[in-house]
């Protein structure tokens, strides 16, 4: 498993979410949701990885888009393993989901997350009705852009989370990645994630 400094993430990492129709409210419900193994969303489209990892890439300063090009990669690289391990559905939807969320938290949070916590929050991410209806909507080049990113960023952020403990990096540095972690979670689940906790009912509200 490549290890990915958190110094690679030295601007804010916002993960562009699908566009939904005009005037749909783009929050993801959680709350309320029990775990089940649902109907699985598939990101069936034509792979986009690359296009995908330029594109987050351009959010950082031009001296550091290669890199960070190259890091996002090596991150879906990592996905692909965990998607195979956990025995996820190839292209699952959920799963990328899950990653993405499983990611920022760790770093905002600063800790580790089981392979049991982020089944559970795959498993509860499918069951939701969004996933089919809202999402299953979406074109497929939109869907995968969705599937790609969330998968990119969620393994990007739980690397240079879990890169900490070999290489920790300055206090300052640690605080902007948090701060980027924090902004993820409040724009793709709409409320504050200081109250979000992840455990073996997958994500609950506290």
């Amino acid at each position: 498993m490549p290890v990915l400094l958190a110094q690679q993430a030295q601007a804010q990492v916002l993960i562009p979410v699908a566009p939904a129709e005009a005037g749909a409210d783009s929050r993801m419900p959680i709350a309320g949701f029990s775990i089940s193994s649902g109907l699985r969303l598939a990101a069936d489209g034509a792979e986009q990885w690359h296009s995908n990892a330029e594109q987050l890439s351009k959010v950082f300063p031009a001296a550091h888009q290669d890199r960070m090009r190259k890091a996002y990669l090596q991150s879906k690289d990592v996905f692909v393993q965990i998607e195979q391990r956990l025995g996820w559905p190839r292209n699952d939807v959920a799963g990328a989901m899950a990653a993405f969320i499983v990611g920022n938290y760790m770093v905002m949070r600063g800790v580790e997350v089981s392979d049991a916590h982020t089944q559970a929050l795959a498993e509860q991410l499918a069951a939701q009705p969004d996933m089919v209806t809202r999402l299953g909507a979406q074109t497929p080049q939109a869907l995968r852009g969705l599937y790609e990113q969330c998968a990119m960023v969620g393994t990007f952020m739980a690397l240079a989370q879990l890169s900490q403990k070999a290489n920790p990096q300055p206090a300052a540095q640690q605080q902007h990645l948090r701060d980027a972690a924090r902004a993820n979670l409040q724009r793709v689940l709409g409320r504050e994630p200081e109250r979000l906790s992840l455990g073996p009912n997958g994500l609950v509200w506290q």
